[in-house]
This record gives structure tokens, sequence and C-alpha cells, in this order.
């Protein structure tokens, strides 16, 4: 992917970023791209949240028993 980034590829890679799934370059494709694009840098702060969250291994056990719960929630808050 040479110069810009179309705005779905960096959405594709926002979801890999908060799970920890990129690859070193994708994260630079990534951030490179929030450079130019307020909204995908405030997206990437809030995936930023939502990671620190999944890196917990409490909090992981416990969503764990309601997986699309705890996602649900997450997603609509970041609507607001």
């Amino acid at each position: 992917m040479g110069g810009l980034m179309k705005r779905a590829e960096a959405m594709k890679l926002l979801g890999g970023y908060a799970t920890g799934t990129l690859t070193e370059a994708e994260r630079k494709l990534l951030f490179e791209a929030a450079l130019g694009d307020q909204e995908l840098f405030e997206a990437l702060a809030d995936e930023e949240a939502l990671r620190e969250l999944l890196s917990d291994p409490r909090v992981r056990r416990h969503h764990a028993r309601w997986p699309g719960e705890w996602w649900a929630a997450w997603r609509w808050r970041r609507c607001w």
C-alpha cells in the first residue's frame, strides 16, 4: 500500500489495532493515516482505550462470560 491509505482500509486496520493483531507495518500505516485524518485519529485514541482494557486479564476473564454484552456496550459508548 503506497501513498495515502483509503479510509475503508484504515478502518479495517483500526479494528485490528485494539486486538493487537496488526503487523508493525500495518500499525505504521494506520498511524500515518491518522496523522492526516482527525476523525481517524480520534477513533484510534478510542481504540487505544479498548486495547488497554483488553490487555487486562481480569477484565478479559470477567467479560468472557458475556462476550457480546461488553462489546455492544463499548461500541454504544463510542457513539456518544
